[in-house]
């Protein structure tokens, strides 16, 4: 073990204070106390599926949908999760384009492959 993580450990079994900050920061809590929800909690609140609950975060369907590393957790005081369609204040900054039709890659070779064009 290195001299550091000996310190550290030494440091935390000696302050009650540096214990409870280290278990806040662990317990990923926000600064205002409440502890953040995970995939599984928040879904189970909202009634939904987690996977349908990421997703819908992913899409910016979810108030109250944060990203943390590659993990996605979520504030109980601010939790709703919208219909498709609307317009959340969470909506998600690249929008999909309209596909027209005729107009993709594929048609354009379809096209000049064709016999008479």
């Amino acid at each position: 073990m290195s001299a550091l993580v000996a310190t550290i450990l030494h440091e935390l079994r000696a302050d009650k204070d540096a214990r409870r900050e280290l278990r806040e920061l662990l317990g990923e809590r926000e600064p205002g106390g409440h502890r953040l929800l995970s995939p599984i909690e928040a879904a189970t609140r909202l009634g939904v599926h987690p996977k349908t609950l990421t997703r819908a975060a992913a899409a910016g369907r979810v108030t109250g949908a944060r990203r943390v590393g590659r993990h996605w957790r979520f504030d109980p005081e601010a939790l709703a999760l919208h219909p498709r369609g609307s317009t959340s204040p969470a909506a998600p900054v690249i929008a999909r384009l309209p596909v027209r039709a005729g107009r993709s890659a594929a048609d354009a070779i379809r096209r000049s492959t064709q016999p008479g064009r």
